[in-house]
């Protein structure tokens, strides 16, 4: 089962397909009740979660598992468990977990694993530990076949916990499966990731799990890693230039098309590696007319997105590329490491070039804007140039185009196992209950080292949720920005409110200040501030406490300044939102006289005797290709929803 979201077939799928080539029976469920109740049945239930944001929900569904089907072993994935096997292991319902691309290993674990109600027992754990796979590799010119020991795996035992060998352990367990092979040859290849070859060889698709779930979707991995892997909030540290042949990748999208699928996503960390990979992939699409059969998607880094690249993918049925820009603001681009230092402006520019280009195309765009980063100084400032930004550019794709890229907001900064930001960030911990006596915490979101910026998030946060939509549709759409708008407005009133000037003054002191103001109020000096903000301390007693300390003419300071920082953002966000009301209405209006249209045309043949299926579908298509160019715009996305529907019901009457 995968934890994640997913609104077609998930690309963890090809993971099915790999298990059942090495002679595993292996189903797929995409909810928990399927797979409890299916769990009595079942040797063993493999969990995935992608992030730890989903380590909660996988962790429950184990338990499921585990108090319905004692004897039933429950292995925990995926990227979310990245260096948190040795804790995770102890969880409640929790047998083993494998952590790192399991390709390889997972399937011989799986001949060498038994569990009681105890837990794992200790003959198989020990004959897990010392498993290992076949691989072969290239030794000057001679295919060598090595045994490579398992390892990435954690298991608990009625003793305790056992694993696989690491680090010098692991190669010295190599030397003794491998006699007469050189240890630092082995060394290279004792990784538990697959290469490319083994890539090739496991490749493919359990199409009748597809067709199970009536999926028309499906997303597949081409590639794995990444060539760029500098983002500071991504933990991606496996080798990229992994990816299947061209001739492979074709025969998967030849075969998806042939199981009635309809759109693929290539879910790579980003397409556009090697261009002379992606051309051949795109020429063989092209010679097998799979262009007029299936709709393409991927995500591109910016950078690599020539307009000749574009072309190519154009001509290959690419209709949505998804970008993970992040920010068009220089600054955060900088702080992201989206690209080489020094770079950042002509990043923004490129971006936005992409994307233009993209609606240019008639293709679809999608941007991923992080929307906030721990900041001090200037952060509502900095979330406002970054709306400005954007409106910038949805009014230009809207008056040249008739378009309107896809949004996907991420408004408070997450960071992966393994990302830089973990090291120079302070980041709030999810607590995870492991067991009775354990929990586990792991870095969610990163503390905001303003409480101006904290309050910010909260109004946004509130905002949001009375929209009383989920949090995936809210934060893709204009009104998210309507949203991020209200909360800056808001937040602008604050800033020269008494507590907010009072905030302000606090955090501006220097050490010594703030503990003789700290003194006056008879609090910590580390709590002062947010005593402040929460209420417990009155406005009232830190003017009294600042007149003792001899401050009151740098609380006045701040209060002026304050003052005029919130009228210069209360004027900038009118601003933007006169812009963004106008773009919404255009919008809106535009999406009116489409559905009058329709009507109009609907009564018309209606009186000539009557619309035929040809005409209908006329209709559904061009009300299908607006709802593609303004889906970001919730309220325009909901009319064109219905009027689909309507339509669609209306050809099946007639």
């Amino acid at each position: 089962m995968n934890v994640g979201r997913s609104s077609g077939a998930p690309s963890a799928l090809q993971f099915v397909h790999t298990l059942r080539r090495r002679g595993h029976e292996v189903e797929f469920f995409v909810s928990a009740e399927e797979l409890v109740e299916a769990a009595g049945s079942s040797d063993v239930v493999a969990v995935n979660a992608f992030s730890t944001s989903e380590l909660p929900a996988a962790l429950e569904v184990a338990r499921r598992v585990k108090r319905s089907a004692l004897d039933t072993a429950v292995v925990l994935g995926g990227q979310g468990t990245w260096g948190l096997g040795h804790r995770l292991v102890l969880a409640e319902g929790v047998d083993a977990v494998v952590e790192g691309e399991a390709d390889r290993t997972l399937p011989e674990m799986l001949e060498r694993l038994r569990v009681t109600g105890e837990g794992v027992t200790e003959e198989s754990a020990c004959r897990v530990a010392e498993g290992y796979f076949s691989r072969v590799v290239d030794a000057g010119g001679e295919r060598v076949r090595l045994r490579v020991p398992l390892s990435g795996i954690r298991m608990k035992t009625p003793s305790g916990t056992a694993a696989t060998q690491e680090g010098r352990a692991l190669v010295d367990r190599a030397v003794e499966l491998n006699p007469g092979a050189e240890r630092a040859f082995l060394a290279r290849y004792v990784h538990a990731y697959p290469t490319q070859e083994e890539m090739e060889e496991d490749a493919g698709y359990p199409w009748d799990v597809v067709e199970r779930y009536g999926w028309d979707e499906v997303g597949i991995y081409a590639q794995r890693g990444c060539s760029w892997r500098r983002c500071s909030y991504c933990g991606i540290t496996l080798p990229p230039n992994r990816r299947l042949s061209p001739a492979k990748v074709v025969g998967l999208l030849e075969e998806a098309a042939e199981h009635g699928v309809e759109a693929v996503t290539f879910e790579d960390d980003h397409f556009i590696q090697e261009e002379g990979w992606v051309r051949e992939v795109c020429s063989g699409i092209r010679a097998r007319g799979l262009q007029r059969r299936l709709v393409l998607g991927a995500m591109v880094r910016v950078e690599t997105l020539s307009g000749e690249m574009l072309e190519v993918l154009r001509r290959a049925g690419f209709q949505k590329l998804q970008m993970g820009v992040e920010s068009f603001v220089p600054e955060k681009v900088a702080y992201f490491c989206k690209t080489r230092g020094g770079g950042e402006v002509e990043y923004t520019r490129l971006a936005r070039q992409a994307v233009l280009a993209c609606l240019e195309a008639g293709m679809e765009a999608g941007v991923f804007i992080i929307t906030t980063r721990p900041k001090a100084e200037g952060e509502l400032e900095e979330v406002a140039h970054e709306v400005s930004e954007l409106l910038s550019l949805l009014v230009e794709a809207y008056r040249r185009f008739r378009r309107l890229p896809g949004l996907s907001f991420n408004d408070v900064l997450l960071a992966y196992p393994g990302a830089s930001l973990l090291r120079r960030e302070r980041f709030t911990r999810l607590k995870l209950r492991l067991n009775e006596g354990e929990v586990l915490e792991v870095p969610l979101m990163y503390h905001p080292r303003s409480l101006h910026l904290a309050n910010f998030m909260s109004i946004l946060q509130a905002l949001s949720r009375r929209r009383r939509m989920p949090e995936e549709r809210i934060n893709e759409s204009l009104e998210h920005v309507e949203d991020i708008l209200h909360a800056l407005r808001i937040a602008s009133e604050h800033l020269a409110s008494p507590v907010g000037v009072c905030i302000e003054f606090l955090e501006g002191l220097s050490a010594e200040e703030l503990g003789e103001v700290a003194e006056a109020l008879g609090v910590p000096q580390a709590e002062a501030a947010r005593l402040v903000a929460s209420g417990a301390i009155t406005p009232e007693q830190v003017v009294r406490a600042a007149a003792e300390a001899g401050l009151e003419g740098r609380l006045r300071e701040v209060r002026e300044s304050m003052e005029e920082r919130s009228r210069w953002l209360g004027s900038a966000v009118a601003g933007l939102e006169r812009r963004l009301y106008a773009l919404e209405s255009e919008v809106y209006m535009e999406v009116r006289a489409h559905l009058s249209r329709v009507r109009a045309e609907l009564r018309r043949l209606e009186r000539q005797g009557g619309a035929s299926r040809v005409q209908v579908i006329r209709l559904l298509e061009s009300s299908q290709e607006m709802l593609h160019r303004y889906y970001s715009y919730y309220l325009a996305r909901s009319a064109l929803e219905n009027l689909v529907l309507w339509l669609r019901e209306y050809a099946a009457r007639v």
